[in-house]
């Protein structure tokens, strides 16, 4: 059922796990997050440590039904253990482009919409 899930709202990262789902009236939300798996700085190699979680909600127009969809992405600081490089970067999702507050199929639907317009005075 999960994997409906994630092929229904065209989410292609592999190691999401959903959390929870709410439905309040009109509005869903889908609660996601990264499953938990040993992060290696990418400059010097070193074990990273977690600083703690950030939550953030993002619009996702894939549901026509009538129903608001949001997501609710629980994203892990991330720190370097190693003291000459202190690397520091959060969780990344392939489908959210950072400091965004919609998905990134967003554009692509209003772009998609707007073709049924056509210019007669160009």
């Amino acid at each position: 059922m999960i994997n409906d899930i994630m092929n229904f709202l065209n989410i292609e990262d592999k190691d999401i796990i959903i959390t929870k789902i709410l439905t309040d009236g009109n509005i869903k939300e889908v609660h996601l997050e990264k499953s938990l798996k040993a992060e290696y700085c990418p400059a010097c190699s070193s074990r990273m440590y977690s600083k703690g979680k950030y939550f953030r909600k993002i619009n996702h127009p894939i549901l026509q039904d009538g129903y608001q969809l949001i997501l609710i992405v629980t994203q892990r600081k991330w720190r370097c253990t190693n003291p000459q490089c202190n690397l520091y970067f959060n969780d990344q999702f392939n489908f959210i482009s950072k400091y965004k507050q919609s998905s990134n199929i967003t554009p692509y639907m209003i772009l998609n919409e707007m073709k049924k317009y056509t210019c007669y005075y160009c």
